[in-house]
């Protein structure tokens, strides 16, 4: 278990600032909802919790995940594509 905290942790330092901006919105979204649900009279009580962040942060680490593993498949289905475009472009020039 510790091991992947130091891996999480380790991540950080690979991010460049773009990266850095966009985790922090999207925190930042996940905390102004949880935020939203306390002013809007779902809890008594209108101060986050620790499970609030919590929650936040975890849905924020969901969403950063989702987005990469969307634009690694439009990342591929281009290799893909031009691969093809490769492939059947050498076909006609042997033929």
């Amino acid at each position: 278990m510790v091991g992947n905290y130091l891996k999480f942790s380790e991540s950080f330092s690979r991010l460049n600032p773009y990266e850095l901006n966009h985790l922090s919105e999207v925190l930042l979204c996940k905390l102004e909802l949880a935020a939203d649900g306390k002013i809007g009279g779902q809890n008594s009580s209108n101060e986050l919790t620790e499970q609030d962040l919590k929650f936040a942060l975890v849905e924020a680490m969901r969403d950063i995940v989702v987005q990469l593993n969307k634009r690694e498949i439009c990342e591929r289905q281009i290799k893909l594509s031009h691969t093809l475009s490769q492939i059947f472009a050498s076909e006609d020039i042997a033929a």
